[in-house]
């Protein structure tokens, strides 16, 4: 692990400098991590010296001077690489890169592509690790048409798709100027916290990425019955159908038909005796 450490302390110092080279952070920032009880703790004994007499010979001691004597390529052997992810943490916080949807200035973007190169060429990232936080659904829509067309086109002619290949069209550049630059962010952070084992270092969860995505299922609507047209040439509704007659209730056993006792009733009228009619005077 030690090794390994080693060998991305440059890609620290290289972020740290290109932060101050645009002006992303200052030394007084620096210092405002690397308190001068650090700075005495970790750097050599001829750094701290060597800073100490050049403030000497001046007459004059400032932030700036002593990142002069014990630049971000030195701090980033010899100081704590926490402490150096801390200044990081903090520029992409003031340049907008760690929140989701902010506002970042051009020189942010620079920043950020630089750094995403430089992790890349360092192996600190993996292409698949790029697009693990930046799958198809982030970038499709947001990147330029011409860059996504050309990246289509090259993978049919080749007949394979993979994440580096991906890469070679969807540069650290195009990725900075026109991505979701905190997803960017979030995949150098947890690369960063894998390979110097941070503690609190925290990444934005990535996007979903379903490996096979689900048909899409449409239906076709009901067709819908055409009403007549008036003589006026209006459509008029059609009046709605009168409800389906209750199926009436079946008869009971040995029940007479309602039926016959009709035709009973007219015979019991029938059989009723009639008066007399009256004698003729």
């Amino acid at each position: 692990m030690g090794s390994d450490q080693d060998s991305h302390r440059p890609w620290l110092a290289y972020a740290l400098e290109e932060s101050l080279r645009r002006s992303l952070f200052s030394p007084k920032d620096i210092l405002a991590h690397a308190s001068p009880e650090v700075l005495v703790a970790q750097l050599p004994h001829q750094v701290i010296s060597e800073i100490l007499a050049r403030a000497l010979a001046s007459g004059t001691f400032s932030a700036s001077a002593v990142v002069e004597t014990a630049p971000p390529a030195l701090m980033a052997e010899y100081l704590a690489p926490d402490l150096i992810w801390r200044c990081l943490k903090d520029v992409a916080e003031r340049a907008g890169l760690a929140k989701k949807g902010s506002a970042r200035t051009a020189p942010a973007k620079q920043w950020l592509a630089g750094l995403l190169q430089r992790a890349l060429d360092s192996q600190l990232v993996t292409p698949a690790d790029v697009i693990r936080h930046l799958p198809p659904g982030e970038f499709v829509g947001a990147a330029p048409l011409a860059v996504v067309a050309e990246l289509i086109k090259n993978g049919l002619t080749r007949g394979s798709f993979d994440p580096a290949m991906v890469l070679q069209h969807l540069t650290p550049t195009i990725i900075a100027e026109n991505l979701e630059a905190s997803l960017a962010w979030a995949c150098i952070a947890e690369a960063v916290g894998k390979v110097f084992a941070l503690d609190g270092v925290t990444a934005v969860t990535p996007p979903a990425m379903d490996k096979t995505p689900a048909p899409i299922v449409t239906s076709a609507a009901p067709a819908k019955s055409k009403a007549p047209a008036t003589a006026s040439g209006r459509i008029e509704a059609a009046p709605p159908k009168p409800p389906a007659p209750a199926p009436a209730p079946a008869p009971a056993k040995n029940a007479i038909p309602s039926e016959w006792k009709a035709v009973d009733e007219l015979d019991l009228l029938e059989e009723e005796t009639l008066p007399p009619r009256p004698a003729r005077t």
